[in-house]
């Protein structure tokens, strides 16, 4: 399911050029008390701001943390249930960017909205003290924003010099397939593209594509010395680790492969990119750099 909600905003930032959208929200008149979520990265940066129990409303997809499981449901990343929504009587609806096309139908129900923005770390870290300003905890943003900066400082002071070795990051394929083909991988300018390079590593793809799918052929001209496959769905999709890399050693002619550079990243986190980004970037630092020295 998470792994879904990640597709679907992939989908969303390929349809939209990879280009913010401009924003009209009108800032709530008094700080809000009923919040409605349109997104699992927006219900994480919500709770982790201590406003849990404000939020009323959350998307089929919010499942962290699992207090949020026990907020009403809205819908689905686009397919919104306005009824449900207007049910709650939110002060405040706070989307993402690729909501776009849904600002006109909340304005019409007169519905206050805030639009934060996820693609990029920077983003990530504003749209926390956006929320902190708009629901009045500000100081408790700005506490959480300097944590993953010591958190991000530390992992830079892992990297080794003039040591980035080429990483592929996979984002989806045919997981039933006992073979590796047809795969989505991270490109250019995106979210994962940051990471790897925060990790220290640099991206084995260097064409302009977002979500560019690789066949098996198109893996062994890249040559990627580290693949970490994102694997969030695995126990949805019934699979073990095992056997997810038994289907990487169909191509045993990938360095990654032969130099047991393989790395399943299976927690939920991986494909929300929200303030636990920081998670992602900690393991992608240990497995680029396990060598790197911790602070």
């Amino acid at each position: 399911m998470l792994a879904t909600a990640m597709v679907l905003g992939l989908t969303a930032a390929l349809r939209n050029g990879g280009k913010p959208q401009a924003r009209d929200d009108a800032p709530p008149t008094q700080v809000p008390r009923r919040i409605v979520s349109l997104a699992p990265s927006i219900t994480e940066s919500l709770f982790a701001l201590g406003l849990g129990e404000r939020v009323v409303g959350v998307t089929d997809f919010c499942d962290y943390p699992p207090e949020a499981l026990t907020k009403s449901k809205v819908g689905g990343y686009y397919d919104l249930n306005y009824e449900a929504i207007l049910a709650l009587r939110p002060d405040l609806v706070v989307c993402l960017p690729e909501h776009h096309e849904h600002l006109e139908d909340l304005d019409r129900l007169d519905l206050s909205h805030l639009t934060v923005d996820h693609r990029r770390v920077s983003m990530i870290l504003g749209s926390l003290t956006a929320l902190g300003e708009t629901c009045n905890v500000l100081d408790r943003s700005q506490i959480l924003i300097q944590e993953i900066r010591r958190r991000m400082a530390t992992v830079q002071n892992r990297v080794i010099d003039g040591q980035r070795p080429r990483i592929l990051v996979c984002v989806g394929r045919n997981m039933g397939s006992a073979t590796i083909d047809d795969v989505y991988i991270a490109g250019r300018g995106g979210f994962y593209d940051e990471m790897i390079t925060l990790a220290g590593g640099v991206n084995a793809y260097q064409d302009n594509l977002a979500f560019p799918m690789v066949t098996g052929e198109g893996l062994l001209r890249l040559q990627p010395e580290i693949i970490i496959d994102m694997v969030a769905d695995l126990s949805e999709k019934g699979l073990t680790e095992a056997a997810v890399l038994e289907q990487w050693h169909s191509l045993a002619d990938l360095q990654a492969v032969q130099d047991k550079r393989v790395f399943l990243f299976t927690e939920d986190f991986v494909v929300i990119p929200g303030p636990r980004f920081i998670q992602i970037l900690e393991k992608m630092a240990a497995v680029i750099h396990p060598e790197g020295t911790q602070q």
